[in-house]
């Protein structure tokens, strides 16, 4: 993700984190991640970056309750608000028959990085959480595979506001 990290601090105040999404958004496709509200701390996505701004530094961003944040948003009930979940989830789904999309959002504390840094490398980590209960806890290739697409927001969000409408 170094490319899209470097995106990141050369236009901060047009940066507010990823969005996660399935590739090809076609029904039983899913990928189960843990979110930063998971009590093992282990498995919260983290961002490590290489960067260079004098001496080279090496930095690990992890978000938790002051640092970051991620929430998941669904066209099922598209202005429902994300908020704090175990679940991190990308899929393509029915609901009872009614079919559904969720895509998650993770921001972590660029600002930590000096303005005017050349990123050597950034490498984002997300880890499986087989114990969700509102997914089964399996990563879902019925259809087809589960390949996901990590883009750059250029909106600011919050975990109490973001919706899929928003």
């Amino acid at each position: 993700v170094t490319t899209l990290v470097q995106d990141i601090i050369d236009d901060p105040t047009n940066s507010f984190g990823f969005r996660l999404k399935l590739q090809t958004e076609v029904y039983y496709r899913s990928v189960i991640l843990a979110s930063s509200d998971v009590g093992d701390t282990t498995l919260h996505p983290k961002i490590v970056i290489t960067y260079t701004e004098g001496n080279i530094e090496c930095l690990t961003l992890r978000p938790d309750s002051t640092e970051g944040k991620d929430a998941c948003v669904t066209d099922y009930t598209p202005n429902a608000v994300g908020g704090a979940s175990n679940d991190f989830v990308i899929y393509a789904w029915t609901h009872s028959g009614t079919p559904e999309i969720k895509r998650s959002f993770i921001d972590f504390n660029f600002s930590l990085i000096p303005a005017g840094s050349t990123i050597s490398s950034a490498t984002l980590y997300l880890y499986n959480y087989p114990t969700s209960v509102s997914t089964n806890g399996e990563h879902g290739q019925i259809s087809g595979t589960n390949e996901m697409s990590l883009e750059r927001v250029i909106s600011s969000w919050t975990e109490q506001t973001i919706t899929w409408n928003n």
